[in-house]
């Protein structure tokens, strides 16, 4: 872990927490693969995938797009 990667998941905490971002999980049924999804923040009624491959945590929303670590993924952390 660089030393910016824990004040970047500190911030996005942050800012889950402040949203009140609730995280409901579940499993595909195929794979056995655990999945999350956490409510945007900019759209209502509309959630993003969190899935897990081994320790990495992959998001389908737009900051994950250009690569920046998202609130929605700290929610799950």
């Amino acid at each position: 872990m660089t030393t910016k990667q824990p004040e970047t998941y500190e911030r996005m905490l942050t800012v889950g927490e402040h949203d009140h971002l609730s995280v409901h999980a579940g499993t595909v049924r195929a794979t056995g693969a655990a999945i999350y999804v956490v409510p945007s923040r900019s759209e209502a009624n509309r959630y993003h995938l969190v899935s897990v491959s081994g320790h990495t945590l992959t998001c389908d929303c737009r900051a994950a797009s250009f690569g920046k670590y998202c609130c929605h993924r700290a929610a799950v952390r």
